[in-house]
């Protein structure tokens, strides 16, 4: 009996190292996936933190957007209100819509206006000059009068721009003076 009981001893023994190593490789197992499911869980909750943040900036983007076309359509129907008003009205000449206010600004109007014409006129006599319309002496007569008329335009058109930048730009003497 007594080798019966070192027998069993032995084998108690050797089956409690047995389990002991299996349990220890499951726990070390379980212990390896609890992490991995720890460091998963952090993981998860970290995009559901980035997730929830870009839903709450797309939702304040939707009400800045929803805003925005409540003030495009407002707008809008600003506009086709005006326009409808529009029709109605008899068409402003454009000479009305800009008006000097005041006599050098007239002056500084018309002047610029002349200089302009005379710049067209010049640009056309030398198309005809190279389309062979005009001959070469005429073309040349007609250049130097409308230059020197030019000339005088741009000279006047500088003397005023000094003389109201003098007197303040409103064509009034300056208080200052």
């Amino acid at each position: 009996m007594r080798v019966e009981k070192e027998r069993t001893g032995e084998l108690r023994e050797k089956l409690t190292t047995r389990l002991q190593g299996r349990l220890s490789q499951f726990y070390s197992g379980a212990r390896e996936i609890i992490s991995d499911d720890l460091r998963q869980q952090t993981r998860l909750e970290r995009g559901l933190d980035d997730v929830n943040a870009e839903v709450e900036d797309l939702k304040r983007r939707k009400d800045q957007l929803e805003r925005a076309h409540v003030v495009m359509d407002a707008a809008t129907a600003d506009i086709g209100t005006f326009l409808a008003s529009m029709e109605d009205n008899v068409e402003i000449p454009v000479d009305d819509l800009c008006r000097p206010s005041c006599v050098r600004s007239r002056q500084m109007l018309d002047l610029d206006a002349r200089n302009h014409a005379i710049s067209d006129v010049l640009y056309f006599l030398d198309r005809a000059l190279v389309k062979g319309t005009i001959p070469l002496d005429v073309h040349l007569k007609t250049v130097r009068r409308l230059a020197k008329q030019q000339f005088m335009a741009r000279a006047h058109l500088i003397k005023i721009q000094q003389t109201m930048a003098h007197e303040g730009g409103d064509g009034k003497r300056s208080a200052a003076r």
